[in-house]
């Protein structure tokens, strides 16, 4: 059986193979090893951690409880077509304007953005109206939203803020949990009682829903706190649907005051046990699975890798070098999203590039090229999601022997 150990060890095969190619005994054997990986790996579909092992250069314990919403969100919210659009992402970004009589001030949302990509149309001026119509206390750039789904059959909008078990366990002495310890509670029990959650994050979350209800108001905006357990821990969880007005004033907020919209609880057969697999989405057909998967910090960076793949099958007489501009523009066409540039710069230089998944040319960091590293892994999270009886294997080794020939002939090219 395929696991996250052996994962690792694919990932340093593919890693040292530019580094070996050129003593054949050595590539020969990596050969088949390669080939034996690609064929343990078919029709295995990685769940969420093998996800977030992919393309991170080092943990980060932080982003998991977004990505564990936007997991769980995918699967749970909704009629079932919704697809988490934005994940951890800011609700206002400011911007230089260069329109006269702005003063500078001029603020952008990245999740309306995000929201234009399937046809809502926004109306508000956030450069104009922003300061009379919001509260400032949403333009500080720390300002975030864990998760905006949208779901197209229903063209509802649902903003989701959630908050990990341990927090709530903290904040709240006299929390009810069920009788299932460590979980979040028992799946046959009561949902959470004196469930109190930070005035802060309720209160960031009906500004988020309110923001975006002003700029697309012909859609239903949703806001949600959610409740998941801890990394390594339970997919237990319980989602409250809060009111986008008046918003919270308290200082902590009791989610007991507010119905659930959706709770493990409905996911549990009679002898307790969880009737789905939450860690992991299906995906239909398989080859769409960057299409359905979230859109969160270890998915954007496979996207990055499947462009620039594309790409090189469609040219493989040329290394092709890319400004970052053109694969963020690539990329948000071709999976229809949107997000702000930084947040790009951020997958291509801290997750990508120092995971050696991409290079860079020498002395031009602002640049990049596919590795013949990062064809494999992209081919191999394929083979991964891939019908039973295709194997990517033969097929990846001639690419990363071509690609690493025309590494070899464009840096020699380069130190003339």
């Amino acid at each position: 059986m395929f696991n996250r150990e052996n994962q690792h060890d694919v990932f340093d095969l593919f890693q040292k193979y530019p580094l070996a190619y050129g003593y054949k005994p050595l590539i020969a054997h990596m050969h088949t090893e390669i080939l034996a990986a690609f064929a343990e790996a078919a029709a295995n579909a990685p769940d969420f951690d093998d996800i977030g092992d992919l393309v991170y250069a080092s943990s980060r314990s932080k982003d998991v409880v977004p990505r564990k919403c936007a997991w769980i969100s995918t699967q749970v919210i909704g009629s079932g077509q919704a697809r988490a659009i934005a994940v951890n992402q800011r609700i206002l970004q400011r911007k230089a304007s260069r329109r006269p009589g702005e003063n500078g001030k001029m603020y952008v949302s990245p999740l309306v953005a995000a929201l234009n990509c399937y046809g809502i149309v926004s109306e508000l001026g956030w450069s104009e109206q922003v300061d009379r119509k919001l509260d400032p206390y949403i333009c500080k750039e720390s300002c975030t939203v864990d998760v905006l789904m949208f779901d197209a059959t229903t063209t509802k909008a649902y903003v989701i803020n959630a908050i990990g078990a341990s927090q709530l366990q903290r904040i709240n002495k006299s929390l009810l949990l069920g009788n299932a310890i460590p979980n979040l509670y028992a799946p046959t029990d009561r949902p959470l009682g004196n469930a109190y959650v930070p005035r802060r994050l309720a209160r960031l979350t009906q500004l988020a829903a309110k923001a975006i209800r002003l700029a697309c108001p012909d859609i239903e905006v949703i806001p949600l706190i959610m409740v998941v357990d801890e990394e390594q821990c339970s997919w237990f969880f319980q989602a409250n649907r809060l009111p986008i007005e008046p918003v919270c004033a308290e200082e902590r907020v009791c989610l007991d005051e507010f119905p659930i919209e959706e709770s493990i609880l409905s996911f549990v057969g009679g002898t307790g046990r969880m009737d789905v697999d939450l860690d992991k989405i299906p995906v239909h057909p398989p080859d769409n699975y960057l299409h359905a998967l979230p859109v969160d910090r270890a998915i954007r960076p496979l996207m990055f890798l499947d462009r620039m793949v594309a790409e090189f099958e469609s040219n493989m007489r040329d290394l092709t070098i890319w400004r970052a501009s053109e694969l963020h523009n690539v990329v948000r066409q071709h999976f229809n999203i949107a997000f702000a540039r930084d947040i790009g710069r951020h997958d291509l230089e801290d997750c990508l590039r120092q995971s050696g998944w991409i290079q860079s040319p020498p002395f031009d960091r602002s640049r990049f090229y596919l590795a013949a590293s990062g064809l494999a892994l992209s081919r191999f999270v394929r083979q991964r999601f891939s019908q039973e009886g295709i194997n990517l294997g033969p097929s990846v080794i001639h690419d990363m022997q071509r690609l690493v020939e025309l590494e070899i002939a464009y840096r020699s090219k380069m130190s003339r």
